[in-house]
């Protein structure tokens, strides 16, 4: 008989409860217990040690599989009860996404969007912020600072990051290009946004030179900008100069925003030392 995988029984010794799971493969593996959320919640409260897991029948296919497994859960239930079992779906595939029927979205995301979090949970939540101190605080975040300087990521997972960032995806732009059109903002968002931008201007200059600081101590004097080529010179300046063509108000705005942030960071001479 070829073997295909096998229906497995995890017994938690503690709890007296069963669980039942289908796991593909050749050869019986003593150390999977088993892939259940439940199951790996009582898994981090009691320990593996307290966890038996048993073969029940081995199968030649994924169909014969998924038939074992629901006639064994079927089995287990009506003997020690639906409660006494860490399983949640029937079996088979299991409750996966593309299974889900309308109904089942939109009472998920009603429940997201009502669900808050019980008194007992705030208690957990507050205590478990109490527990360190401002300077406890402080010290874990200047450790990971410290750890991420020099992290470089791959450029695989540079294009994963691009592929998963939702602004860059086009059909996320388009959704959101539609839902943003026409909106406007009212004057007292205009003022809070001025007001938030003054109250972290002063912010932002510090992290940028802070910034800049570490980018010389990694790539020298130059913090690792690569100087322009005379073509590249003159394409932006003929651009500053059409820009400048078409509205001589907004370049002046700009290059006098700019010379700021520059006279903050460099000092009075505005430029890199």
């Amino acid at each position: 008989m070829k073997k295909f995988g096998y229906v497995y029984h995890t017994f938690c010794t503690e709890s007296k409860r069963h669980y039942i799971g289908q796991h593909v493969g050749i050869k019986f593996d003593s150390f999977y217990l088993g892939s259940g959320k439940i199951l790996w919640r009582a898994i981090r409260k009691y320990g593996e040690d307290a966890f038996e897991v048993t073969p029940i029948k081995w199968c030649t296919s994924k169909e014969e599989l998924n038939i074992e497994e629901i006639w064994q859960i079927a089995r287990f239930r009506k003997r020690y009860g639906r409660r006494m079992l860490y399983n949640v779906a029937n079996g088979g595939e299991g409750l996966s996404s593309d299974s889900w029927t309308k109904a089942m979205r939109e009472n998920l995301r009603i429940k997201k969007r009502t669900w808050k979090p019980s008194k007992s949970t705030l208690q957990k939540q507050q205590m478990a912020r109490d527990c360190r101190t401002i300077a406890e605080w402080k010290a874990i975040g200047k450790k990971i600072g410290l750890a991420n300087i020099n992290r470089r990521h791959s450029k695989k997972t540079k294009i994963l990051m691009s592929l998963h960032n939702g602004h860059r995806r086009p059909e996320v732009a388009a959704r959101t290009g539609v839902a943003l059109k026409g909106r406007k903002k009212t004057a007292e968002h205009r003022t809070a946004l001025k007001r938030s931008w003054k109250i972290n201007y002063a912010a932002r200059c510090n992290q940028n030179k802070k910034m800049w600081i570490l980018r010389k101590q990694r790539y020298g004097p130059s913090g690792g900008n690569k100087c322009p080529t005379p073509e590249e010179q003159i394409k932006r300046v003929a651009s500053i100069c059409r820009a400048f063509a078409k509205n001589p108000e907004a370049v002046k705005k700009r290059a006098a925003k700019v010379w700021r942030i520059r006279h903050h960071l460099y000092g009075p001479s505005g430029c890199k030392p």
